[in-house]
């Protein structure tokens, strides 16, 4: 436990006093961002850009109207451009360790209400640790998604981060995670220093172990990059491990339901994906064109806020069982 709160009270005071030191707008360089996404990054204020620092920047998929939570939220940058595309009958909620940094969030709420053209403001910020699930027990089973970018890695607790996610999100939620991954543990003094005990990593097979464990489905793989270092010093002290960032998405599905295998056929009406949807590295959907999936995805398609964006026809006993022995393979 000292050994867990002390790593806290590390990444809580290093991105304190960055926030404090650091003058300068960081680029947001995600090539994958559409033209509306990145006209929205233009207009938030430039204060909160300056504590933006170099996280993935992922937006998800048919979000209108959803209630949202951020988990690290920063300065509020994602949490901003979200509660645009969320509209006015969406909701977020940021929450992060760094009082520093929800300060600036609280800050520009109104001037991204104004801007966005709102009646009222759609965004909460609180000081919080999901691992300390009683900071954050109001928001118990209500959320539609829970992000968490570039944060569960400086966690010392990842079993409870997981665990509170998951009772954080309701039936049909979704969590969406980008982090870096390792293909070791990281040795004890580098825990300790500084500044690689802040900027750290998790163990791939560890993050879908610890995922499954508490109730989500298989994660699935959105995206994947090499992280290279420039300091070659630094990552001598790592023992020359190999880093990679990942982008995953994973779903709470509700108990008892059954979970059969299907042929779903993509209606095209999510926005900006007209013709085709890609739903991870290994599946695209494509307009009008069948495709068969197994229990799970035809389960999380089917019960989730994709629901009316796919057509579903189920399979006879028979040939479940054929395609149960092809989807194990």
């Amino acid at each position: 436990m000292c050994e867990e709160q002390n790593l806290f009270n590390s990444v809580k005071n290093f991105y304190d006093d960055v926030s404090e030191k650091l003058d300068f707008v960081c680029e947001i360089n995600n090539p994958r961002l559409s033209q509306t996404v990145r006209d929205l990054i233009r207009q938030l204020h430039p204060d909160i850009l300056k504590r933006n620092y170099g996280s993935a920047f992922i937006v998800p998929d048919k979000i209108e109207g959803c209630k949202i939570l951020d988990f690290g939220c920063g300065a509020g940058v994602m949490v901003y451009v979200l509660s645009k595309l969320v509209g006015q009958k969406g909701s977020l909620v940021g929450i992060d360790i760094s009082p520093n940094l929800i300060t600036e969030a609280n800050k520009v709420i109104s001037y991204h209400q104004k801007r966005w053209g709102y009646s009222k403001p759609n965004t909460t910020f609180k000081v919080a640790n999901v691992e300390t699930f009683d900071e954050v027990k109001e928001y118990e089973s209500t959320m539609d998604l829970v992000l968490s970018y570039g944060v569960i890695c400086l966690c010392p607790n990842k079993e409870k981060v997981f665990t509170n996610i998951y009772r954080l999100l309701k039936d049909g939620g979704e969590f969406s995670l980008s982090d870096i991954y390792a293909d070791r543990d990281r040795p004890e003094d580098i825990i300790n220093n500084q500044p690689l005990g802040t900027a750290c990593s998790m163990k791939w097979d560890e993050m879908i172990e610890l995922a499954t464990s508490v109730g989500f489905t298989k994660p699935y793989l959105v995206g994947a990059a090499p992280v290279e270092f420039q300091n070659k010093d630094l990552h001598k002290k790592t023992g020359f491990a190999e880093f990679v960032r990942a982008e995953w998405r994973m779903f709470k599905l509700p108990k008892n339901i059954k979970h059969r295998p299907a042929e779903v056929m993509y209606n095209g009406n999510i926005k900006g994906s007209e013709e085709s949807y890609r739903w991870d590295l290994n599946t695209l959907f494509k307009k009008g064109e069948p495709v068969l999936v197994d229990a799970e995805l035809a389960t999380i398609l089917a019960y989730t806020r994709f629901k009316d964006s796919f057509s579903f026809r189920y399979l006879n006993e028979g040939l479940q069982v054929c395609l149960g022995v092809l989807f194990e393979r």
